[in-house]
């Protein structure tokens, strides 16, 4: 059975929430440093501050000063950068409770929000945020991720025209609307923006990572090979640049490892899924998809290990246990196969390809009538949604 085709659609549904929208532990919070134009008359500078101390030394400084709120904040945005969320929510949930109306805090916190898909508690925050400084770009655009999270792109659209009318030159903001016409079906738009973002500042890694990730989404669609070869290539070519430029993100080998594994080179695949465990070793997506690498290469033992790790880290996500049970499956394990068919499905009822798979697996059972009753519900479920 081709692993191929639960590659594609692990990478499809990884791509389409992640546009423009980095792992929390790879990139600067909420956009590009620098100075953003807010008129003819003012100059702002928008970046946000990086921590100055150590992690050791802002804990130390907030047993000499348990008040400190500003201790709290730089010590989350430290635990941000480690990949320690939970660490980092308790900081600046304890930040805002000391001084309610810190911007830097309140916007972090949403990032953290969007990010567990709590989207509404993201909005309170942002809009928060944006009471507190509404001149500030960085509160409309983190609302705007929440937003799209939410399915409510007009909303979204509006939060990024905000603030890019604060400021002109805040290429996050070009990237993320590029996402938005990019999931609307308006790619001629969508290639604009980014392009914009790119000719705004060509050092911004991201705005290559979306154009990557924007490339490759397309490309799986085009129905001429020359066009989606293209595509591809152009992929293959922004995700590089994006690496050139920040060699510490872990995201941008993820996303090329995707693409390679979709074009059926694994041991590429497998090289990048490495780096990006190597930079992440909380990255989720990375096993999962790093297990499919492994399986397309025979390395069964270590497929499985790899999936293992992704469920102990996401374990309430469907997908890598019918990818665990399709492996079982096709090393003649029927009985694991069937039990990770049943946590898939229990977890999501309605998902095609594990219905199909569990399908397949009742068949080489004889139990020819459950296979029936899978099929059935996949196709009705199939036509729906055409």
């Amino acid at each position: 059975m081709a692993l191929r085709l639960i590659a594609l659609t692990v990478t499809l549904n990884y791509i389409l929430p992640c546009l423009s929208h980095p792992s929390l532990a790879d990139e600067p919070l909420l956009g590009q440093a620098g100075q953003q134009r807010f008129s003819d008359e003012q100059s702002v500078d928008y970046s946000l501050p990086k921590p100055a101390k150590s992690l050791e030394a802002y804990s130390k400084q907030i047993e000499g000063r348990p008040n400190d709120a500003e201790a709290y904040v730089m010590r989350g945005l430290l635990y941000i950068q480690k990949g320690e969320g939970e660490n980092a929510f308790a900081d600046l949930s304890k930040a805002i409770e000391l001084s309610p109306k810190h911007h830097l805090a309140l916007i972090s916190r949403a990032m953290l929000y969007e990010a567990r898909g709590q989207y509404e508690k993201a909005i309170e925050d942002c809009s928060e945020a944006i009471k507190v400084n509404p001149l500030h770009p960085a509160g409309y655009n983190q609302r705007g991720l929440a937003y799209r999270g939410l399915g409510k792109l007009e909303k979204a659209l509006a939060d990024y025209n905000q603030a890019t009318l604060i400021a002109p030159e805040y290429v996050v903001a070009y990237a993320n609307r590029a996402t938005l016409f990019f999931l609307v079906g308006d790619l001629k738009r969508a290639f604009q923006e980014i392009n914009k973002a790119i000719a705004l500042d060509p050092t911004c890694a991201m705005a290559y990572h979306s154009r990557g990730l924007i490339c490759h989404r397309q490309a799986a669609f085009v129905k001429e090979e020359k066009e989606a070869m293209q595509l591809a290539e152009q992929a293959i070519s922004d995700f590089d640049q994006a690496i050139r430029l920040k060699p510490e993100n872990a995201s941008y080998y993820a996303a090329r490892g995707d693409l390679y594994s979709n074009l059926g080179q694994h041991q590429r695949s497998l090289s990048d899924y490495d780096k990006a465990v190597e930079l992440n070793p909380r990255s989720r997506d990375a096993y999962n998809n790093r297990a499919i690498a492994h399986a397309e290469l025979g390395n069964v033992e270590k497929a499985l290990a790899d999936c293992g790790k992704a469920i102990r880290l996401r374990p309430e996500l469907a997908d890598t246990y019918g990818l665990r049970g399709l492996i079982y499956a096709n090393h003649n394990q029927p009985e694991k196969a069937m039990t990770d068919y049943n946590k898939a499905l229990a977890i999501s009822p309605n998902d095609i390809t594990t219905l199909t798979w569990r399908a397949n697996l009742y068949e080489s059972l004889g139990n020819n009538e459950a296979a029936a009753q899978d099929r059935r519900k996949a196709q009705q479920l199939q036509n729906a949604g055409r």
